[in-house]
């Protein structure tokens, strides 16, 4: 939102900032005044990120894949007049709890003031394990667990960002877990997703 002052002592229409120009003639206090309240502009520069969130984790027996973080690439427009913050996701936890599912990833953010539009990869969906055998959301999908005599789905990724989760089959002789999801492609039976690239 442009901030007007002053003239800079010369006749004329009043001058008013943009993020990014402050057209015309200033005095030294005014544009002081607007630097310290954040609307005299900086210096803006293009960046390239790529943003992966944490992978999901692991359940406990006859279980499927963690999901793997979702995956952003792009560009944007960075301000240096402002504060940025970029938070890792972390990888989501395992279990050795029998029949329990995986937990999933944390996210991945990029975020700042000024305008910007924040931008967030999901982290990755926990897999399904024996009892509990259905998968995560995650920016990839989890993989399912296996049961004895029923067929299992894994779980969807988050668009744009990753896969689906392999499915699960399951027989008394014979059970399948799904493989996690990828950014590349989604989990199958029994191999994972296929990375980013």
């Amino acid at each position: 939102m442009p901030r007007t002052r002053g003239n800079g002592g010369i006749i004329g229409p009043r001058q008013s900032t943009t993020q990014g120009s402050a057209n015309g003639v200033w005095y030294n206090s005014d544009a002081a005044y607007l630097q310290g309240a954040g609307f005299w502009p900086g210096l803006v520069i293009p960046v390239s990120y790529l943003a992966v969130g944490g992978g999901g984790g692991a359940g406990y027996d006859r279980s499927g894949g963690g999901g793997g973080g979702g995956y952003l690439t792009g560009t944007a427009n960075l301000n240096l007049s402002f504060t940025y913050t970029i938070t890792i996701g972390g990888g989501g936890a395992g279990t050795n709890v029998a029949g329990s599912a995986g937990t999933n990833g944390s996210n991945t953010v990029l975020s700042g003031t000024g305008g910007f539009t924040s931008i967030t990869a999901q982290g990755g969906g926990g897999s399904g394990a024996g009892f509990t055998c259905n998968a995560k959301i995650g920016g990839s999908g989890g993989g399912a667990g296996a049961n004895d005599f029923r067929n299992f789905s894994g779980a969807a990724g988050i668009a744009g960002q990753g896969f689906a989760g392999g499915n699960a089959t399951g027989s008394c002789t014979n059970r399948n877990t799904g493989g996690g999801g990828g950014a590349g492609g989604a989990g199958g039976m029994p191999a994972g997703g296929v990375g980013a690239y």
